[in-house]
């Protein structure tokens, strides 16, 4: 099964790839980036079951795809296995004229835009690493994590809060989208960071993602760490 997980709702899209993957009972899934792999690399991978028949999970990030042709890849997922799942996903909401929206139906994919709000829980976990209240965090972290919420969903929501400072920091036309109440809240937290120390955190945050995503670190490490760079830049 093919499902297109799109919009800015980053939370919500990875819930929805946890909860599939609970759905399925399976045990592991691949994360890619659209950047990093060719048609022919991904068509071969939907095909590949593991050595117990287990068929693959893949999610396909094509959020960076920008101006890349997608063409062949819409072309390379097209009749794989009813039993891969294969979750292509994007941080911002796609157009009609993208290649795999457009061609959604020829290859039987749900489409799923992300405008479902994320939880208060996840808020205030945010909340309390960017305002550098560190035993609060980890208050929140922990009832989280009792929740079975999945990690990589509590990373995207840390992301989301540094997109949100970065914004106001730099006062991006951006911020006029925003929500009063978070862009309140946005300016207000943005007060403890200079634009130097956010530019360093965006770069961490980019190597811990590309390293989870690549198993080079376990997501129950790399929260934590995670949040002590922020609290403590």
């Amino acid at each position: 099964m093919i499902y297109i997980v799109h919009g800015e709702n980053l939370s919500y899209s990875r819930n929805i790839i946890l909860n599939q993957q609970k759905k399925l009972r399976v045990s592991s899934r691949t994360e890619l980036s659209v950047a990093d792999i060719t048609p022919a690399q991904i068509k071969d991978m939907c095909h590949s079951f593991d050595l117990f028949g287990e068929p693959p999970f893949i999610v396909l990030d094509i959020s960076q795809a920008s101006r890349m042709k997608l063409d062949g890849y819409v072309e390379a997922v097209t009749g794989i296995p009813e039993q891969t799942t294969l979750i292509i996903i994007s941080d911002k909401e796609l157009s009609q004229a993208n290649a795999f929206i457009k061609n959604a139906a020829a290859i039987k994919a749900k489409v799923v835009l992300g405008i479902k709000k994320p939880s208060a829980n996840i808020f205030k976990f945010v909340d309390m690493v960017y305002e550098k209240k560190r035993e609060q965090a980890y208050k929140e972290l922990r009832r989280l994590l009792e929740e079975d919420q999945d990690p990589f969903y509590l990373f995207s929501m840390l992301v989301f809060g540094l997109r949100n400072l970065s914004i106001s920091k730099t006062e991006s036309p951006l911020a006029a989208k925003m929500a009063p109440f978070i862009r309140s809240k946005a300016k207000k937290q943005a007060e403890g960071f200079s634009q130097e120390s956010l530019k360093a955190l965006y770069k961490e945050v980019y190597e811990m993602d590309k390293k989870m995503k690549t198993g080079g670190v376990s997501p129950d490490v790399a929260i934590p760490y995670t949040v002590e760079k922020i609290i403590n830049v």
